[in-house]
């Protein structure tokens, strides 16, 4: 192996997400930093496309490649973005890394499985090749651009998480996990990341949280989900009070067939009990429709 695909190899095991990482994900780098085509490549270091790279091992010398990695990455506009991201704000970067990780089988992208080793190696991160890259770039930021997904609840909730991790003691991880799984939040991430417009987000969100009309979106949809956690505690109650009447009638009725019991008043009871049974279902339905209704009303500004 020659020495910088040694030193590629070696940034690439010494960062996180390299789970089910194959040489075909990474080998599209290689080749644009060492000049090689990739059947070269995969000759002179006898590897197979499908191979892991857990198999392939790398000595510990350092020569310095990390100008020509970040050639490679800024020249997609997707891998361009997480790596400004991961420059500016480690921590949150690494939850988007989480999130993009969970869901590689939807990324068909080779240049996005070997970035985020890369992105996630705190060697790269603090060399001088990228605060130089990174101090260098202009970025233009307007809040325009983010005004057509102001309706959307996924970027409603990405703006919350973005504040509690600029005012709140740290970013929830929870509430990114729980997020991840959503189709929505999601799709909405990766469109911002397509378009270059997750790190200015990042960047000037103390900034965007001040304008007037992201101000009153955030607290008109915080009204709305209290509007949702009234109803949900409701019918919640609700479906219990059914619950502990349906016990209450069989429990009486039960005591009623007893000899010295009233048959009669035992049956209405169990007739009573049975009916309610089927409301349980009916306040499910109810309270799933009535959220729903919630939930997609839209909120103009």
């Amino acid at each position: 192996m020659d020495e910088i695909t040694n030193q590629v190899i070696k940034t690439i095991k010494n960062g996180y997400y390299t789970y089910n990482l194959k040489v075909g994900n990474i080998i599209d780098l290689i080749s644009f930093i060492t000049g090689k085509d990739e059947n070269t490549i995969l000759k002179e270091n006898n590897w197979k496309i499908d191979q892991s790279i857990y198999s392939i091992e790398y000595k510990n010398e350092d020569i310095k490649i990390f100008g020509s990695i970040i050639s490679y990455f800024k020249k997609d506009p997707f891998t361009n973005d997480l790596m400004i991201l991961s420059y500016y704000d480690k921590k949150l970067s690494m939850i988007i890394f989480d999130i993009i990780k969970q869901n590689e089988y939807r990324i068909d992208k080779n240049n996005v499985l070997s970035a985020l080793p890369v992105f996630s190696n705190n060697d790269f991160i603090n060399s001088i090749e990228l605060e130089d890259y990174y101090n260098n770039i202009k970025i233009d930021f307007s809040e325009y651009d983010y005004k057509k997904y102001i309706e959307n609840d996924w970027f409603i909730d990405l703006l919350i998480i973005l504040k509690n991790g600029l005012y709140g003691s740290n970013y929830n991880y929870i509430d990114y996990l729980q997020n991840s799984i959503r189709e929505s939040f999601y799709l909405g991430v990766i469109k911002l990341i397509k378009k270059q417009m997750l790190a200015k987000l990042v960047i000037n969100i103390e900034y965007f949280l001040n304008i007037d009309w992201v101000n009153k979106k955030l607290y008109e949809y915080s009204l709305k989900l209290k509007r949702r956690e009234k109803l949900s505690s409701f019918y919640s109650s609700l479906s219990i009070g059914n619950d502990i009447m349906i016990g209450l009638e069989f429990i009486i009725g039960s005591f009623e067939f007893l000899p010295a019991g009233n048959y009669i008043l035992g049956v209405y009871l169990f007739i009573a009990g049975s009916s309610q049974l089927l409301i349980r279902p009916g306040i499910t339905i109810a309270r799933n429709v009535h959220l729903n209704m919630i939930h997609k009303k839209k909120i103009r500004i």
